[in-house]
């Protein structure tokens, strides 16, 4: 006969405990007390202590694809176990083993002030701020790209973004890398980018292009068209959304949009550069050198000679001054202090986008990669071409505040 302390002695060693609740809700002093109590816990230190969570947020990396069912197995390591899952995530545990849930409770108002401290804390865009970048951005799209992860990944609204993080920054521009310009009517552009602007108090940039991903347009129903079709349409929405922003009020009968005398009030309170993302040397080229401000290049560096002779030979065509234009390229990076930790960190996203030795290698031939003096070597070559600047990107990890910093460090002592 089994006596009642006895039975649920074998009930928790055969269940998972499931340390549960929304996020900032007390779930990471909950695993310490467990711990601290003698209870083991599944964790795997992917994610370190911070500022916000100095003891640790004791968190195992493949719970979070819980919901894809991508990998299960570790379920049966659970077993006997603590595990911290978020509370949204509970509805996709299997019903094949038996489950403890800690849900814990915190006011509301509680949690919402801690998760707002902990982003004013940890924010990329902060941290980007405070290490000497100009501009902060937001790529523009609705499903993640491929080769980065799932489409089915948490994508979110670009400018609803950028207003968000206007309110956590006082310096850095912000702008869409870049607007689909296939994605909104162009008059609405422009007033969405105008108020970007206000809420931002003058720090609102215009990154467009011609439109790229099909599978996003195909899914939301938005027309995708020829490359040809695209460009007349990024064209024509300039011709709108340029005079907009300057304070005038166009009208335009086009072949894809309207406008008649279009309004655009309040004003911007600055003057929003207007910035085209590619490398197209016959259209994306020449709409620069009649519509931009800023051209963010994105080719080899080796073709960067040549992407700026075929903009200059665009500037007199039209009788423009190439000196108004300022010329940057998208450089992808992956950095760290050094081989050993940028090697470390390939691991620990690989581990939890379920990336296989393939996908690494390939990363690390397609990305800027290694330590700060071999990433600064390879910008200081890039600019030494007739760069102005450059628009890094961290697909790797960008979500660590210490490796923002450290590339703006480096971009900085390239720059001179």
């Amino acid at each position: 006969m089994v006596s009642g302390s006895e039975q649920a002695d074998r009930d928790v060693g055969e269940a998972i405990i499931v340390v549960s609740g929304l996020p900032r809700s007390g779930t990471s002093m909950t695993m310490k007390m467990l711990a601290e109590g003698g209870l083991a816990l599944l964790t795997d230190g992917v994610r370190a202590a911070d500022e916000s969570n100095p003891e640790g947020y004791y968190e195992f990396e493949k719970v979070k694809q819980l919901d894809k069912a991508v990998d299960l197995s570790w379920l049966n390591q659970a077993q006997g176990k603590a595990v911290k899952i978020i509370s949204f995530l509970l509805a996709s545990l299997p019903e094949t083993h038996n489950y403890k849930v800690i849900f814990m409770h915190r006011d509301l108002r509680e949690v919402m002030a801690s998760q707002s401290k902990m982003l004013e804390q940890r924010g990329e865009s902060k941290a980007a701020e405070a290490a000497g970048y100009d501009r902060v951005m937001v790529m523009d799209h609705f499903y993640q790209l491929p080769g980065i992860g799932a489409p089915e990944e948490p994508m979110f609204e670009c400018y609803s973004m950028l207003s968000a993080l206007a309110q956590h920054t006082e310096k850095v521009r912000l702008s869409a890398l870049v607007t689909g310009n296939t994605y909104r009517n162009p008059a609405l552009l422009a007033k969405t980018v105008t108020t970007l602007d206000h809420v931002s108090h003058g720090r609102a940039t215009l990154g467009i292009g011609a439109g790229w991903f099909e599978a996003e347009h195909v899914g939301l129903g938005f027309r995708f068209g020829t490359l040809s079709e695209r460009f007349e349409k990024l064209d024509e929405a300039l011709s709108i959304i340029a005079p907009m922003l300057r304070g005038e009020r166009p009208t335009v009968d086009g072949k894809f949009y309207t406008a008649v005398d279009a309004l655009n009030e309040p004003a911007p309170l600055s003057k929003i550069p207007i910035m085209i993302g590619g490398g197209g040397e016959k259209k994306t080229l020449r709409l620069v050198a009649k519509y931009a401000d800023e051209s963010n290049l994105i080719c080899e560096v080796r073709d960067i000679p040549r992407k700026l002779e075929a903009l200059a030979k665009h500037c007199d065509d039209l009788g423009r001054d190439r000196s108004e234009i300022k010329v940057t390229k998208l450089m992808m990076i992956a950095v760290a202090p050094t081989l050993e930790e940028v090697e470390s960190d390939l691991k620990a996203i690989a581990q939890v986008k379920g990336w296989d030795d393939a996908v690494a290698d390939m990363a690390r031939q397609v990305l800027i990669f290694g330590d700060a003096d071999t990433v600064g070597e390879q910008i200081a070559d890039a600019i030494s071409l007739g760069l102005d600047g450059i628009t890094v990107d961290l697909p790797l990890n960008g979500h660590n505040p210490e490796r923002v910093a450290l590339l703006g460090e480096i971009a900085l002592k390239a720059f001179g």
